[in-house]
């Protein structure tokens, strides 16, 4: 079995967490009521962790001498 690149499992949960946050809070301004900030906290999760694969996958292009894996 073939392992994933460092970082990329991280980098699609965040992207499916940026995903749910936005979808929630777009829903919650549609239906005229306010946006609850655990919509906020998953949305900003998302970002963070999505930067963490990024920085994990980037900093292990640079340990490879900058070979794509």
């Amino acid at each position: 079995m073939a392992t994933n690149p460092k970082g990329v499992v991280t980098k699609i949960f965040g992207v499916i967490l940026i995903i749910l946050g936005s979808l929630d809070m777009m829903l919650s301004w549609r239906g005229s009521m306010e946006v609850n900030p655990f919509h906020a906290g998953i949305f900003m999760t998302g970002i963070v962790l999505f930067a963490l694969g990024a920085a994990m996958g980037a900093s292990r292009r640079q340990s490879d001498g900058g070979k794509k894996v």
